[in-house]
């Protein structure tokens, strides 16, 4: 394959190949939802009750903001349950 064939293929088929720097980076920023999920669930694991979970991480974002991972909000979440 010469010079100008391989660029037309990669013309072609640019907007249907996913590059892996670009899906790793993708992947790499996890969604609130995604976090806030794997807080309650380690919350719940650990055996607080699930309504208890879910304020303590609502009261957690307010303190953290919204893009805080999941190590902060899971601290800030176990501080927030060990205070009642």
């Amino acid at each position: 394959v010469g010079k100008k064939t391989s660029e037309r293929i990669c013309l072609e088929l640019r907007d249907k190949l996913v590059f892996p720097e670009a899906a790793r980076a993708e992947a790499a920023v996890p969604s609130r939802l995604s976090v806030d999920d794997d807080v309650h669930s380690a919350l719940v694991n650990l055996g607080y009750r699930p309504r208890d979970a879910d304020g303590a991480i609502e009261a957690a974002r307010r303190q953290l903001g919204s893009d805080a991972e999941f190590s902060a909000v899971l601290k800030a979440a176990l501080r927030q349950l060990t205070k009642s």
